[in-house]
């Protein structure tokens, strides 16, 4: 019994009227009712307060990107630095890069070291951002603009319509300015086989139930360094919070798994989501978002190199067929499993 708690009421005799242990009843649940309003109150609060904060997160700074997936991040705080010509001049300091504003007062070049890529008729550098909430580019029309309003800016040279290298996943976070891990859960077989394809099998913690590949991830599971935390459409929460892991790599194509990357936001575990892939530069896009949120950006430009490679072979060895129709199946079984629709090997 805690002495500071007095329970003495309990055993008094029942009086007549409502002012004795029946009147101390109603004040102690009315008592307990207002406690309880106020916790949930206070739980709400916390709550929203948190995904204000962990769920919205986005990393301070600016992205240069040269083309080809080649980027580079410099973390800069915001209440220092805000205007955008600033932050690149800060980024050139970091990296070594030296630039050239023309009298125009636009960005005409940047030479990184071991290269200049300078505007002509094919490219140019411009300022881009995304909106906060947002998964897609801006061309800003002027260098004006204040880089705390966007999720993410980035000086870009780039083809004649085209866009810089991905920046965002699939739930409008910056994939930049990630802390590398030492350890992580993958929540689909996709996810896990990306963070293998930058030999990183070591870093796992914990996968869903439906990755199997590589072999390395198999024998984590049976010698128990690998922990299953769910299945591929329930991840479990609790069980990925019990490995610990420092990232976790989400499939944004399960509506689950999204929702699970909010709750470990709010843990402030980082979470990274994935885009459903649906084609070849989706699955490139998935690659490179991974290995930036890792800091294994040279990794992954390893990957997309030997993938790139790999597909443009393919490419030329069936090229000028008549066409057949193909059945991809992902196992050897009697009862294969079939490639879905609206995958990349559905894609043509």
């Amino acid at each position: 019994m805690d002495p500071m708690v007095d329970n003495s009421w309990i055993h008094e005799k029942r009086p007549s009227g409502r002012s004795g242990w029946q009147s101390k009843m109603m004040k102690t649940k009315v008592f307990m009712t207002v406690a309880v309003i106020l916790a949930g109150t206070i739980l709400a609060v916390s709550l929203n307060g948190l995904g204000s904060n962990a769920t919205l997160y986005q990393s301070e700074g600016v992205v240069v990107d040269f083309g080809g997936y080649k980027t580079s991040w410099t973390d800069v705080d915001y209440k220092e630095i805000d205007d955008p010509v600033e932050l690149l001049v800060k980024a050139s300091e970091k990296h070594g890069y030296t630039y050239t504003i023309g009298e125009d007062g636009k960005l005409e070049s940047v030479y990184d070291g071991s290269a200049t890529y300078s505007n002509d008729p094919t490219h140019s550098w411009g300022l881009w951002y995304v909106e906060k909430k947002s998964t897609s580019f801006t061309r800003s029309e002027g260098y004006g603009i204040k880089a705390s309003d966007y999720t993410v800016t980035v000086w870009a040279y780039t083809e004649k319509d085209a866009e810089p290298a991905v920046a965002v996943d699939a739930t409008g976070t910056s994939i930049y300015g990630y802390s590398q891990p030492s350890s992580m859960v993958t929540l689909s077989p996709v996810c896990t086989e990306i963070v293998a394809s930058m030999n990183a099998v070591s870093l796992i913690v914990g996968t869903d139930s439906y990755s199997n590949y590589p072999s390395s991830v198999v024998a984590g599971r049976d010698n128990g360094s690998i922990a299953v935390v769910g299945t591929y459409t329930d991840p479990s929460y609790e069980s990925i919070m019990h490995r610990g892991p420092d990232m976790v790599i989400c499939d944004g194509s399960q509506y689950n798994q999204v929702q699970v990357a909010k709750t470990l936001r709010n843990s402030e575990v980082n979470s990274v989501v994935l885009y459903n892939a649906e084609d070849e530069k989706s699955i490139i896009d998935n690659i490179f978002i991974t290995g930036v949120a890792m800091n294994y950006g040279m990794r992954a430009l390893d990957v997309i190199e030997s993938m790139t490679y790999a597909m443009n072979a393919i490419r030329s060895a069936v090229s000028g067929g008549a066409g057949t129709s193909v059945m991809v199946t992902l196992n050897t079984d009697a009862s294969p499993t079939v490639a879905g629709s609206y995958t990349g090997i559905s894609k043509k």
